[in-house]
């Protein structure tokens, strides 16, 4: 085991990085090859839940798909931390802020939701325990 549960001390674990890097991947194999004990909660893909609710996600984002992502990454969390040992993402509200950036860049998100945005992932960043990095391998 890599890591290993201490039995009362929930620990959230984060994957970040680009599309296509394989967070989701890597997250798929930590799960496959059972090298976490304890009841652990493995979340993938939760960005594109909201797509069943009409959402439009990444590029096509608005400042509500924005603000549901937020919300999305804290009910994830209020909703297992109570029972898991450890609560591993493939998302993060990084890569959340990231897109929030991006599209108030492109004047898709205002100004006012942007600073929310940041405020309250700074306040949501101390939730995590660890928040691993995943590189693209191209160049």
């Amino acid at each position: 085991m890599i890591l290993e549960s201490s039995g009362t001390n929930m620990k959230y674990y984060g994957l970040i990085g680009a599309q296509s890097t394989g967070k989701t991947t890597l997250l798929n194999e930590i799960r496959a090859t059972d090298i976490i004990s304890g009841n652990t909660v493995y979340i993938t893909e939760s960005t594109r839940r909201l797509l069943q609710y009409g959402f439009q996600i990444n590029e096509a984002g608005t400042e509500s798909t924005q603000l549901a992502i937020l919300n999305l990454h804290m009910h994830d969390y209020i909703n297992w931390s109570a029972t898991a040992d450890h609560i591993v993402s493939d998302r993060t509200v990084i890569d959340a802020l990231v897109y929030t950036k991006y599209l108030h860049d492109n004047n898709k998100i205002s100004d006012h939701v942007l600073e929310y945005y940041e405020r309250t992932v700074q306040d949501i960043l101390r939730i995590y325990d660890k928040i691993f990095f995943i590189r693209p391998e191209f160049t």
